[in-house]
């Protein structure tokens, strides 16, 4: 069950509501048992916006600043849209799906003139045991987003925005898309062939955007894989010229050492050739002393 809260609810009337096409605020989870007590404190951020945006904006204009700082949610239990405008735009949730919050605030923010924000959790969100928050995905999730991706690339193209006015949302359109695909590649294998009960048509427009992300998928992992064997290779690489490295600085020290006991026999061989002088000097002076006695007598 989710609830407003009440006793704060009049601050909303306050700041002109009825001059709003719609009007953004935050939420406070609360826990239905001690069992989601993990649950409720890691999603205690995620309904709680952190940007700032104060004055009246143009749905666009809120989209874009609150998708920018990763504030855009699209529960309608943390919005209050004017009923002249709710009629006015033709807004209306996608019978019998899941999710369906996605594509009914993506159409009222691409065409409300007049959104404002107030920073106040005047939601309560119970988290509790068998919703969509808590139970495991199936099929039913898949086609949940299946149904809003569709419907909102409808919405954008019936909005002839300006090409400026694109990006945003295409990226959110896209995000949708990725839920798709990535909640379809994570369900059991009987519940993949879900699909294969729709009409022909049907079938091949969304074989053909699973098969075009699982294709993707592959890539990226063969590309992952040639990553780790180049990434093998040239950890090998390092090790060997780690290893060569060392090496050569053994071969540097041993030529050092070398280069050191040939400086020394080279020292030694000049110091022995300057003794074999002084002694050849000497023989040679002894020798004249011995010949000129020889030769006076």
């Amino acid at each position: 069950m989710r609830a407003l809260d009440i006793p704060t609810l009049p601050r909303t009337f306050q700041i002109g509501l009825d001059d709003l096409d719609l009007l953004c605020f935050n939420a406070k989870p609360f826990a239905d048992s001690n069992t989601f007590n993990d649950r409720c404190e890691a999603l205690a951020n995620y309904y709680q916006r952190h940007g700032n945006y104060d004055g009246v904006l143009t749905g666009l204009e809120m989209m874009s600043a609150q998708r920018t700082n990763g504030d855009y949610l699209t529960s309608v239990c943390l919005q209050l849209i004017q009923r002249s405008f709710y009629q006015q735009a033709n807004l209306v949730f996608q019978p019998g799906i899941i999710h369906e919050d996605n594509a009914y605030t993506f159409a009222a923010m691409i065409k409300a003139k007049r959104v404002g924000y107030e920073d106040h959790a005047y939601f309560q969100r119970r988290i509790r045991s068998n919703s969509i928050t808590t139970k495991s995905t199936t099929f039913r999730n898949v086609y949940g987003y299946y149904t809003c991706y569709k419907d909102m690339t409808q919405k954008f193209y019936e909005a002839n925005l300006k090409p400026d006015d694109h990006t945003i949302p295409l990226e959110i359109i896209s995000s949708v898309l990725d839920n798709v695909r990535k909640l379809y590649m994570g369900i059991t294998e009987v519940e993949k062939h879900t699909y294969l009960d729709w009409p022909l048509a049907e079938q091949l427009k969304f074989k053909h955007l699973i098969d075009d992300f699982a294709s993707s998928k592959i890539k990226l992992r063969d590309s992952f894989a040639e990553k780790s064997i180049l990434n093998a290779k040239l950890q090998k690489a390092y090790t060997e010229k780690s290893q060569l490295n060392v090496k050569l600085q053994k071969t540097y020290a041993e030529k050092s050492e070398l280069n050191a006991e040939l400086q020394k026999t080279y020292t030694e061989k000049s110091e022995l050739n300057a003794q074999l002088v002084t002694l050849n000097r000497l023989k040679f002076v002894r020798m004249s002393k011995w010949l000129k006695r020889r030769l006076n007598r």
